[in-house]
């Protein structure tokens, strides 16, 4: 039986890209906080629920506005998307109200309703359909798989690291909080049987000169190094915290601080 499963792949793309990307993430968020300010403008002014189909017609006339052209120089497709996906959360909220009663953060903002995106935010995302008609590529034996992305001059370089098991049916270009680029394919594969394990049981002894000593059924012996590089990181990690304290928020000493921490923090996740 075929399962769902993601691959993901760092990607690397020019300058150029990285402006057109930045574009794109940034007309996301822009529909993402439209359809938020809609829903809370019918309800707060008219107490009506309007349906996603309303709404997301009205969004595609707004967009051909003379104010809003800009929006039309990126893919459609992950405007759309963006929309779907804030639809998606305002029903779960919707669905956690009407179950289990409306409760209120420190702030008095009610718990689990879609918020508004900042631009300052580390995580921006686009995600792409088969509409938009993406494509992917990858020769034998290359070092790199190359994504075409409509309205994205070129092709974006992604680190090949393993072949995909069939056809994309989607694809979400991502910028994360340390600058870094990643592209995460849908895919369909067969499932994996589990690997074997090598021993019936063993035993864990926690240490002091090493983390730990692991003795396995058959009297084999397996120490665990000590992580000095996880103490050295979080050592690191205190200091930056401390530094982004005193950092003027908004700065560009603030926002190199930040993605210090970020790279920091990926590093220490990897």
């Amino acid at each position: 039986m075929e399962t769902v499963r993601r691959y993901n792949y760092r990607a690397y793309p020019t300058r150029g890209q990285r402006m057109a990307l930045s574009r794109l993430f940034g007309a996301c968020r822009y529909a993402w906080n439209w359809y938020v300010r809609q829903r809370l403008t019918d309800w707060n002014f008219n107490r009506s629920r309007s349906s996603y189909a309303e709404l997301s017609a009205k969004f595609n006339r707004t967009k051909t506005e003379k104010a809003l052209e800009w929006l039309t120089k990126v893919s459609a497709v992950p405007l759309a998307q963006s929309l779907r996906q804030c639809e998606k959360a305002y029903s779960a909220f919707l669905r956690y109200v009407e179950k289990h009663g409306c409760h209120v953060d420190h702030k008095g903002r009610p718990l689990g309703y879609p918020r508004f995106k900042s631009r300052h935010c580390g995580e921006q995302s686009a995600v792409f359909t088969t509409s938009a008609r993406f494509h992917v590529r990858h020769d034998h034996n290359a070092r790199w798989m190359l994504l075409d992305l409509p309205k994205i001059d070129g092709e974006i370089r992604l680190r090949w690291s393993r072949d995909l098991p069939s056809r994309p049916s989607g694809v979400t270009v991502m910028r994360h909080a340390d600058g870094t680029y990643e592209a995460s394919f849908v895919v369909k594969a067969e499932p994996k049987a589990p690997p074997r394990p090598r021993h019936n049981a063993c035993g864990i002894d926690m240490g002091l000169e090493s983390l730990a000593s692991i003795v396995y059924s058959d009297g084999t012996r397996e120490k665990v190094a000590p992580l000095r590089a996880l103490r050295k990181a979080e050592r690191r990690l205190r200091k930056l915290n401390k530094e982004l304290s005193r950092r003027k928020s908004g700065s560009n000493n603030y926002s190199k601080t930040r993605q210090a921490k970020a790279r920091l923090y990926a590093r220490i996740g990897a």
